[in-house]
């Protein structure tokens, strides 16, 4: 009996390295993890690593909340405070984070992350729109799940302000919020074991979305899911490494701190 199947443990992150692929199929490699054969990480401005973005001293309030009370305060909030780069990135690194990943028949690979997906195949690629977040650019990111790091990929507001407009109608929104998680799929990762199971993407989706607006909550941050998909064109898409026809988004969660209470007249 072979091990073929049996997880891994992911890479360290500078093993992972940064891949400029041009292609939906990159030349395999093995020796630097999941990431060489199936992902395609796009040209970046800017890469910083995960690890140096969280705030190590916070602990978060989720370490001492219980699920049930998080279920019983957990609200759509549609007006944020602010946000940091170090609660954006260790709520995307909760949800997100590659535990271990294995190799899988047809020759893909199996990723194990804290959210469940259909084969273990994860077809959803997280992208961020920016407005305010301290420490971030304004811009779109990736976030490189595999090597735990978010790259820079799109600063112009010529091709973001669209994206916007439709956040901002989405949600009803007077304002952009801090930050909005926008969930790109890659819906042959999971055709490829199912070959008619693109439901399955979307069920995938939702499950991440869920997750993300609970664990904000568990965070004391403020977070909304958007009802809607097709919030990137196919240029976005591209340039944040969706390329090919069997790519989209999703859906998408805006998320920010939350706001400052407001005093009543009077008191």
């Amino acid at each position: 009996m072979t091990n073929e199947h049996h997880p891994r443990e992911p890479t360290s992150t500078a093993a992972l390295g940064y891949t400029e692929a041009a292609s939906m199929h990159p030349e395999p490699d093995p020796a630097l993890g999941p990431g060489s054969t199936d992902l395609v990480l796009p040209r970046a401005a800017k890469v910083l690593p995960i690890d140096e973005l969280i705030d190590a001293t916070s602990t978060g309030a989720e370490q001492s909340e219980s699920f049930a009370s998080v279920l019983a305060r957990r609200r759509s909030i549609r007006e944020y405070g602010p946000l940091s780069s170090s609660d954006l990135v260790r709520l995307l690194d909760q949800v997100f984070k590659l535990q271990c990943f294995a190799d899988a028949d047809d020759g893909a690979v199996r990723r194990f992350r804290p959210i469940p997906s259909a084969g273990a195949r994860h077809p959803v690629v997280p992208l961020v729109l920016v407005e305010d977040v301290s420490g971030l650019e304004h811009g779109l990111w990736r976030l490189d799940t595999d090597g735990r790091r978010l790259l820079l990929v799109e600063t112009d507001p010529a091709g973001l302000d669209l994206a916007w407009g439709k956040v901002l109608d989405a949600g009803q929104f007077d304002e952009r919020p801090p930050a909005v998680v926008v969930l790109g799929a890659r819906f042959d990762a999971t055709l490829a074991r199912y070959p008619g199971g693109s439901t399955l993407v979307w069920r995938d989706g939702g499950v991440a979305l869920g997750a993300l607006h609970l664990t904000a909550t568990a965070a004391g941050l403020g977070s909304c899911i958007l009802g809607t998909a097709g919030i990137l064109d196919r240029n976005l898409l591209e340039i944040g490494g969706l390329v090919g026809s069997l790519v989209g988004d999703i859906g998408c969660v805006a998320v920010g701190g939350l706001p400052t209470p407001r005093l009543e007249a009077g008191s």
